[in-house]
């Protein structure tokens, strides 16, 4: 049977797509039915590729999938027509396989350890957890023979195991309920990385020192040290300095000497409380009286003077310029007095004396 591989169709405006036709045939009309693999084209298909078949296939009557009505021959026009007993070709296309899914292989249950449990009054203890139900499904009939029980329950508060009739039951507040138990994996403690303890720096302990007087108390000028640089200090000062109980800021721990261990210890009324002082920082000097930091009294009356130049001088060229309007060195505020200054001392300079109209020197 010689088999054409065309193509399926599709109407567009009365067009017919050749390329949707390819796997459309008409078989050998001596053979006049579908082979192998071969099934009927739908009517839909034929109407759509009636003219791609007539014009590449020889027939005179071929029929689909629907038993009512053929197409004929380029001979008889090429339509379709009612089907009565003409002598039928089938129009065939080849059946496409269903591929076959490739089983989806079961996962493997991890078998519970029903041997891992233990049976509690009423709730597990401290450290242990309660079995999931899945757990108790699988281990029913191990727990039934394990343990004395009515009824027992494990993580899920909605089942029961019935030990007489060894099943999972509905929780319906039933009486004398175990717990079925496992001990919880036991964790492993994080280690904790020891923090070096580090020297005080020698001259924040250095200034450090016991009060003074019948109680040993701060004396004027020095105040109590924090409780911090006590226990920051303590090695230092249990090797420098001579005390009983030694006390910082705070009133409920103290320090004890060297002999007594030198380690901070709670208060109490019975031991002998020294303070641990510190001098109070010197405040910075006051600006203006005569510091290091500080401008001197005849610095400060050079400045004023010099500003009072220079605003002299500014102001009255200004001055000169824009309301007097001179020019050149006369806006130099006062100038014919300096003229006059700087002529009398060239004069004196030369041994000359400058007279008056009178002609009197002077």
């Amino acid at each position: 049977m010689v088999m054409l591989q065309l193509a399926f169709a599709a109407a567009v405006s009365g067009m017919v797509v050749t390329d949707s036709c390819g796997e459309v045939s008409v078989v050998n009309a001596t053979t006049e039915i579908c082979k192998g693999s071969g099934v009927l084209v739908d009517m839909e298909t034929i109407t759509s590729c009636s003219q791609f078949l007539c014009d590449n296939f020889e027939f005179e009557f071929a029929m689909g999938s629907d038993n009512t009505s053929v197409l004929t021959g380029n001979s008889s026009g090429c339509q379709i027509i009612q089907f009565t007993d003409q002598n039928v070709s089938e129009i065939c296309v080849a059946a496409t396989p269903i591929p076959t899914p490739m089983p989806t292989p079961a996962p493997t249950p991890v078998p519970a350890d029903c041997n891992a449990t233990q049976l509690n009054n009423e709730t597990c203890e401290m450290g242990q957890l309660p079995l999931p139900l899945d757990t108790l499904t699988e281990c029913l009939s191990d727990f039934c023979q394990m343990f004395d029980f009515e009824y027992a329950i494990g993580s899920d508060n909605n089942s029961l195991i019935e030990k007489s009739t060894c099943q999972i039951v509905p929780f319906d507040n039933q009486p004398n309920i175990s717990a079925l138990c496992v001990d919880a994996p036991p964790t492993t403690p994080i280690p904790l990385t020891p923090i070096p303890e580090t020297q005080a720096p020698e001259d924040v302990c250095r200034p450090i020192e016991v009060g003074s007087g019948e109680h040993k108390t701060c004396s004027g000028g020095t105040f109590i040290v924090s409780s911090e640089i006590m226990d920051e200090c303590k090695e230092y000062l249990c090797d420098n300095l001579v005390f009983d109980y030694a006390r910082g800021s705070d009133n409920t721990t103290v320090l004890t000497n060297k002999a007594e261990g030198c380690t901070i210890i709670p208060k109490t009324d019975a031991q002998s409380i020294s303070e641990l002082c510190a001098a109070a920082p010197t405040p910075p000097p006051s600006g203006g009286g005569g510091g290091s930091s500080g401008m001197s009294g005849a610095g400060i009356f050079f400045l004023v003077v010099f500003l009072l130049i220079v605003a002299y001088l500014f102001f009255g060229i200004l001055f000169n310029h824009f309301v007097q309007g001179k020019q050149g060195l006369e806006k130099i505020p006062n100038y014919e007095s300096w003229c006059k200054l700087k002529d009398r001392c060239l004069c004196r300079r030369k041994g000359f004396h400058a007279v008056n109209a009178d002609g009197l020197a002077h």
